[in-house]
């Protein structure tokens, strides 16, 4: 089976093929042994030839295999040992967020070559993967099936040499190609912490599970797996609380029963397993991205928020990195953009040079035009509460002597952002976001040309990467000719985009946009991508709203968050903090204080 060499898509279908037969069988272990190996050979398999295909076709490739874990993870869920929790662990470390981070990983390059002493070395990094992405898929010619193995070998090791030289140059590039193992991360865990990795599955119907991880008194790692039933249940639990929290005329009983149920969905099957241990990390999956989890009513009727320290992480791995270290600049305010301003002269609305970044401009380019079917009618409202939630924060920089900068109307550009000479100590963004449903027409296209297609280079697919972001000044009026016009500063920052800004060590950003954790969640990467695309810049943490909250309700709760922050309290302190004391006042309604989560690294 091995001639075309393990990781050829014909061995791994072999290995599927195999594995589905053993489980027809009843022959459970067997049929482990060989999806473990088909993982593991999968996960390689993307590592060779994600890196050299279109920003688009990666996203097909993605899709094409999640059938292939998704028979991976129902059969870990079918056996539930500690073994197989570790192995489920290691699924969510593998493949969580792996479209953003390939890509990440491809814009750290473009970035290193840049520098003309690590010019020759980006090169030869680039030439390397684009040989053993063409072997691998082309299998041996002439060759022995050992040569042949030894020819990828060889390629595999210059690869390692090669990233592990621009690593000792560029820690960000570092962290991101950094392969981060299920021991390190329970090794990061304290006693009295619990990590809850949820992550969803398909197996005959779209179902969610848990990942709970602990040590006991003797340092002894613990995996639990556990099922939460159907996603499209949570989904209703989490849609109907999420429409109760926002309705600021409900009574407190219905609010309070609606919150319960969602506690019950979600929380309460994890219970016994999280005993009274009070710090909590969660990395959410799917339709858990909408949940604010703070806000979910125990049987008490007291708000988890009260009850246990929730930290959200992007993935487990965040538990293993650590952040880089901190700048101390400014803090930049863009806030409330006019959309409707006209910057961009008519005679250069055309795709202009992109030889300054590369190739990287170009695809996004060509992505934004496959997308141009929902960003072309892109159109936005003026929020006057932008401007004004700005000054406020502004005034409190003023107060506590920090050093800021705002940017609001015409001048909250898109290239404001783009032309940073330093990275900003903090970031604050208000205005909308945006997160773009796919298009289906398309999908069914795709998926049947991958039926007929003979399982190497799949067709272009659909970018959730390209369908979410912000809005900035101008964007209205540019919509229509989006992916004919330079992009660095067309009013429209997608996910993608962000991965390019100058953001290494900046501690914190503030996405305070209309629904910018909201999202249709595309293979583990909608509202994932947008904020965690942050993160891969080089943020700390991430705060993003749930909802559009009113104008007095966000000045009181940034007025409280800023205060503490620049008072020097963590940003997570300062979050909770504030969270409590609205808590106490008349502003004590879940719908102004638990519209905004953060998320970010272990510290």
């Amino acid at each position: 089976m091995w001639t075309l060499g393990d990781k050829h898509p014909y061995s791994l279908e072999a290995l599927n093929q195999l594995a589905s037969i053993y489980e027809r069988s009843q022959k459970l272990d067997k049929a482990l042994k060989i999806r473990t190996q088909g993982f593991a050979c999968r996960s390689q398999f993307f590592d060779r030839v994600l890196w050299v295909t279109g920003e688009n076709t990666r996203q097909s490739y993605i899709t094409l295999h999640k059938p292939e874990q998704d028979a991976y993870v129902a059969l870990l869920m079918k056996l539930k040992q500690q073994k197989t929790g570790a192995q489920m662990l290691n699924v969510s470390l593998q493949r969580k967020g792996l479209l953003l981070k390939i890509a990440s990983e491809i814009q750290k390059i473009v970035e290193l070559a840049d520098s003309p002493q690590l010019t020759s070395l980006t090169e030869r990094l680039n030439q390397a993967r684009k040989d053993f992405a063409a072997l691998t898929l082309a299998g041996p010619s002439g060759e022995t099936a050992d040569e042949f193995q030894q020819k990828l070998l060889k390629l595999e090791n210059e690869i390692d040499e090669l990233q592990a030289k621009l690593g000792r140059a560029s820690r960000i590039y570092q962290d991101t190609t950094r392969k981060i193992s299920v021991d390190e991360v329970i090794d990061a865990m304290d006693q009295n912490d619990v990590l809850i990795d949820f992550l969803a599955y398909k197996d005959k119907t779209e179902r969610m599970l848990a990942i709970v991880v602990q040590k006991d008194a003797q340092q002894n790692a613990r995996i639990n797996l556990v099922s939460l039933g159907r996603v499209v249940a949570l989904r209703h639990a989490v849609s109907t609380y999420r429409g109760a929290i926002q309705d600021e005329g409900i009574e407190l009983e219905e609010l309070i029963e609606t919150g319960q149920e969602v506690f019950n969905a979600v929380w309460k099957p994890l219970q016994p397993y999280i005993g009274n241990k009070k710090s909590i990390y969660l990395v959410p999956d799917s339709v858990l991205h909408l949940l604010p989890f703070d806000a979910l009513v125990d049987e008490n009727g007291k708000f988890l928020l009260q009850q246990k320290d929730l930290k959200i992480l992007s993935s487990a791995r965040d538990l293993v990195v650590s952040p880089l270290a901190r700048n101390n600049g400014e803090l930049l305010i863009v806030a409330g953009p006019d959309y409707d301003i006209e910057y961009l002269k008519k005679e250069k609305k055309v795709i202009l040079d992109r030889r300054r970044r590369g190739t990287s401009r170009g695809g996004i380019a060509a992505g934004l035009r496959m997308a141009s079917v929902g960003l072309r009618s892109l159109s936005f409202s003026r929020l006057r509460g932008a401007e004004l939630e700005g000054a406020t924060i502004k005034k409190v920089s003023n107060r506590k002597n920090k050093a800021s900068v705002i940017h609001s109307l015409k001048r909250a550009e898109e290239q404001r952002l783009r032309e940073l000479k330093a990275p900003p100590d903090m970031l604050h963004i208000a205005t909308h976001g945006f997160f773009l449903s796919t298009d289906e027409s398309l999908i069914k296209r795709l998926l049947s040309l991958q039926r007929g297609a003979s399982n190497r280079l799949p067709p272009p697919g659909d970018n959730p990467l390209l369908r979410a972001g912000l809005a900035f000044a101008g964007v209205n009026k540019n919509a229509p000719f989006l992916g004919d016009i330079d992009t660095d500063n067309d009013g429209v920052l997608t996910a993608l985009e962000v991965l390019e800004l100058n953001l290494i060590g900046t501690q914190l950003v503030v996405l305070s946009a209309c629904e910018t954790g909201v999202g249709e969640i595309h293979a583990g990467e909608g509202v994932y991508g947008l904020r965690r695309a942050f993160q891969e810049a080089g943020v700390e943490s991430v705060l993003n709203s749930l909802w559009p909250v009113s104008d007095e309700g966000t000045r009181r709760l940034m007025t409280g968050f800023y205060t503490r922050l620049l008072d020097g309290q963590p940003s997570r302190i300062a979050l909770k903090k504030t969270q409590l004391s609205l808590l106490k006042t008349e502003w004590d309604h879940p719908y102004y204080w638990a519209a905004f989560v953060m998320v970010g690294k272990k510290n």
